[in-house]
This record gives structure tokens, C-alpha cells and sequence, in this order.
């Protein structure tokens, strides 16, 4: 099972949930499918990256203001907070997090940070093939 690395220990937000463009790795959309959702129901195309869909303004996993794949979420929730700033060239904590100050710690984790830059890399790397194979078929 894919590990949990920031822990959110405020129940009842979901502020993160709500429209969300949360980039999904492959490997988040198999672990997701594997749990019987088909990959049309959770995902979408934005451009050329593929992301979770929303439904009323949120998550289409979020349910009476619970995530309902907690133990599968997608990578990128999983480090959420953290965030990387294209404009900034850096880590950085979503300043829209409610609860933004009780995760700056993370920043100092290379665990976590390594985690997400291999993140970005990773979608990087998706959407650029993506773009291979649609340059290819046209």
C-alpha cells in the first residue's frame, strides 16, 4: 500500500477537496481503478495532464465532507500541503490551506520534499509522453 506522508489531523476540513485540479500520476489512477472506479469516472484531461474530476464544486470522492479513498488518494493529496510553485521554482505550503502553519515542518523533511519533486517530475515526464504519442498520431 502506497504510504501516507502529512498526516491531516483536522477532521473536519476539506478545504483541499474543494475544486481541486489535483494532477494524478498512472500509478494513482491504477491504485484508484484497482478499487473498482472506472479511470472515466474520477479523471479528466486539463490540457495535457490528467487530473481528478469535480462534481458540485468538489472532489468526486468527497462525501459528507469525507475523502472516500482516503487509504488510495492520489499522491498529490497525499503531500498536500505541500505544493510545488512553478513561478517560484520551489516547495511551498498552499497558502489556501486553512491550517497551513501546522505544516511547516514539512518543508524540512527531505523524505517528503524529495517525495514531491519526484512527484513533479513523474508528471512531467506522463504529459510530455502524452504529448509524444498525440504528435505522433497526427
Amino acid at each position: 500500500m502506497h504510504p501516507s506522508f502529512v498526516a491531516c489531523d483536522f477532521e473536519s476540513c476539506y478545504q483541499c477537496c474543494l475544486e481541486t485540479r489535483m494532477p494524478l500520476l498512472q500509478e494513482d489512477i491504477e491504485r484508484i481503478e484497482k478499487k473498482g472506479f472506472p479511470a472515466d469516472t474520477f479523471s479528466e484531461k486539463d490540457g495535457d495532464f490528467i487530473v481528478l474530476k469535480n462534481r458540485n464544486g468538489a472532489c468526486v470522492f468527497l462525501k459528507k465532507s469525507q475523502c472516500t479513498i482516503y487509504s488510495f488518494r492520489p499522491t498529490g493529496c497525499r503531500l498536500y500541503p505541500l505544493v510545488f510553485d512553478i513561478d517560484q521554482d520551489k516547495i511551498t505550503i498552499d497558502l489556501e490551506c486553512p491550517n497551513k502553519d501546522a505544516f511547516k515542518a514539512y518543508l524540512e523533511n527531505t523524505t517528503i520534499t524529495d517525495l514531491l519533486l519526484d512527484t513533479v517530475d513523474r508528471l512531467i515526464f506522463e504529459r510530455n509522453a502524452r504529448i509524444t504519442e498525440k504528435n505522433k498520431k497526427s
